[in-house]
């Protein structure tokens, strides 16, 4: 029992106001006729015996309703049992992250945990969940203790990130689900930088109680190897520069050596002093490489109290260039020039350019080509015609450009439209306009504002799709899907003549994607982070069976998954290999985020803010989780309109009689 307003019990004071009244009560006697008084003494008369109290039910009436109107205004509740509180929730939260592998951090959080469980109240329901940047069930809700003591006993930490976020939004979920109360005990690390970026995000629900457990005692210092830059796929072995950088997380500057390791073999080896709270950039020059996938990574020595995080792997595959033909009319070597320039300028081409003049058509065989060019070529043999149809019915990709011998035959090779010059005007040009930067040729190439075309095809799009257009609307860049391959038109040319976008900047990077689209080309990096989902088909590769090995050379998706699943998440940290039924093979370098090598703790004063968050306020709180307040102030309404009736009926009986009255 409780009062929510105990001050309104001063109003009990003005239950002497009805005693008072019947106190001051007065007897009137009728008057009697009488010849004379003269034979009467004057004398006075004591009233004492008259001040007594009478008509009690009606006093006590009274009384009562005005005592149940001031207890009703100080508002008294009871506590009981919430609806579902008999099978009070507890909740064992502990932490999997990649952080908990830092000493025996994970077997202090499950000998917290075990000694919890101990002391739960027999018939307690308990539930045993993990978390890191998702949360796992890893036991329901359940009084028997054996299961939630199993549960713990099994917890080893993975590779994922720390995320208290998800860790406070699963469990407001939780909180919708369990109408009783919850008392939510956490065991981790306290890693500073598992927190959301906004407070609001760790708010915690009503009827929800959090305690948490944590297993690092302080904030220590910690070095790791945070990123390192590296090409995924090379195609000439000289000078590869790899750039990696050491991070320091903590106060006390020290000296590190890097080691780049290929295939388990050291193969050179830097030294660089690291900053207190900074970052020391590396770099390696690779001059040789096996053919095939090589398996990398960067390592800080000495080891330091986290050893796990001081290596960061990668993989770098080397492969022969592919290659391309481009076909171009005698007279046209600039746009040969300027195209291989363009290609071979990063100087690790994935495509090694053939070039080939119109009369040597017939004895080419497209299917041997990653991609084909025709620059400005206006005949084709009808023999290389048909072929080149083949080749894009089955897969293949062409790139037709516009220039003055594709106008003068009038029609454009391959697809038959009809095409006629925009003109030329001395000193007039037009600028590109609509430019589709979602498209993978044109994504990452740099603005063309600059860029003036003086000389334009004119093009019908017909079916096809409009990537690129001109500041009048007509067609730049058209896209045609031809069977299962890719047929791009250019209406213009490269030959710097006809424009000058082979002098723009914008001019590398547009080879560079539309190429690495025309030969199907995937974009890939040489390593990933842990939780990231990989892709494993094409589209063109729908029901070829893909098997996925892991780091620990188990497999990672079953059979049947092997020939329907779209993507496999990488779990863990370190190679993964991908078997493709097609040939087309990758090994995948997975790596933790290199956050949690941060080992800070969170702030003293921000663990106080979250943990109170889900408190009630001190007027509305109880003692005890579990219990709730049931207020009592309607029942006591009702008992004084009860009295208040009452009262009226007795008093009117009392006052239609010929008896006194108060």
């Amino acid at each position: 029992m409780g009062l929510l307003a105990p001050w309104f019990l001063l109003g009990l004071l003005g239950l002497g106001l009805p005693v008072w009244l019947h106190l001051l009560r007065r007897r009137h006697n009728p008057p009697r006729p009488f010849p004379s008084l003269m034979f009467f003494e004057r004398r006075p008369q004591s009233s004492i015996r008259q001040r007594r109290l009478r008509y009690w039910g009606l006093l006590l009436l009274r009384c009562l309703l005005l005592a149940a109107l001031v207890l009703a205004f100080a508002r008294p509740y009871r506590r009981v049992l919430s609806a579902g509180a008999a099978e009070r929730l507890m909740v064992l939260a502990l932490d999997e992250s990649f952080s908990m592998r830092q000493a025996d951090r994970m077997a202090r959080a499950r000998r917290a945990a075990m000694e919890l469980l101990g002391k739960a109240r027999p018939g307690e329901r308990v539930e045993v969940i993990a978390f890191a940047s998702r949360l796992r069930v890893l036991s329901q809700p359940s009084s028997d203790p054996a299961a939630a003591r199993a549960a713990i006993g099994s917890l080893e930490p993975t590779y994922s990130s720390t995320s208290y976020g998800e860790l406070v939004r699963s469990l407001r979920l939780m909180a919708e689900a369990w109408r009783g109360s919850i008392e939510v005990h956490v065991f981790t690390d306290l890693q500073r930088s598992g927190l959301p970026p906004s407070f609001q995000d760790l708010a915690l629900p009503a009827r929800l109680h959090l305690q948490l457990h944590p297993v690092a005692a302080d904030s220590q210092a910690n070095w790791t190897v945070e990123s390192v830059s590296a090409p995924a796929c090379v195609y000439q072995p000289r000078s590869i520069r790899i750039q990696a950088n050491i991070a320091c997380f903590g106060a006390v500057a020290t000296r590190k050596r890097a080691s780049l390791l290929v295939n388990g073999r050291v193969l050179e080896t830097r030294d660089t002093e690291v900053p207190a709270r900074g970052r020391a950039p590396v770099e390696f020059l690779l001059t040789e490489l096996p053919h095939g996938v090589n398996r990398a990574e960067v390592r800080i020595e000495p080891p330091d109290a986290f050893p796990d995080d001081d290596r960061r792997v990668f993989a770098i595959e080397r492969l022969d260039p592919r290659p391309a033909l481009f076909v171009h009319e005698p007279s046209d070597r600039r746009s040969l020039l300027y195209f291989r320039t363009a290609l071979e300028a990063s100087g690790q081409s994935p495509f090694r350019l053939e070039e080939a003049l119109p009369e040597q058509m017939a004895v080419l065989k497209p299917g041997q080509y990653a991609f084909v060019v025709l620059s400005d070529v206006g005949w084709l043999p009808e023999a290389f015609a048909r072929a080149l149809r083949s080749y894009l019915e089955t897969g293949g990709a062409v790139l037709l450009t516009a220039g003055p011998s594709t106008i003068a035959h009038g029609k454009m090779p391959l697809v038959g439209a009809p095409i006629h010059a925009d003109g030329e005007l001395a000193g007039a040009y037009q600028a590109a306009w609509e430019i589709d930067r979602q498209h993978p040729a044109l994504a990452g190439t740099g603005s063309w504002e600059a860029v003036k075309f003086y000389r334009t095809a004119r093009l019908e799009a017909g079916d096809g799709r409009v990537l690129a257009r001109l500041a009048d609307r007509a067609p730049l860049l058209i896209e045609k899907r031809v069977g299962a391959g890719r047929l791009l038109i250019f209406a213009s040319s490269f030959d710097n003549v006809a424009n000058d976008f082979p002098l723009h900047a914008a001019f590398v990077p547009f080879i560079e994607r539309l190429t690495a689209y025309l030969g199907g080309l995937e974009e890939r990096a040489a390593s990933l982070p842990v939780d990231a989902h990989f892709a494993l088909r094409l589209p063109s590769e729908r029901g070829i069976a893909v098997e996925v090995i892991g780091p620990g050379g188990g497999r990672v998706i079953s059979l049947k998954e092997s020939a329907t699943a779209d993507s496999v998440e990488l779990k863990q940290a370190g190679y993964y290999e991908i078997r493709r039924g097609s040939g087309r093979n990758q090994v995948l370098a997975v790596n933790p985020d290199p956050r949690e090598s941060d080992l800070e703790l969170i702030p003293a004063d921000v663990l106080r803010m979250w943990q109170g968050s889900g408190r009630e306020p001190a007027s509305a709180a109880t003692s005890e989780p579990g219990l709730s307040r049931q207020g009592l102030w309607h029942w006591l309404l009702r008992l004084a309109l009860l009295a208040a009736f009452a009262e009226a009926l007795v008093a009117n009986r009392y006052l239609s009689s010929k008896s006194e009255a108060p």
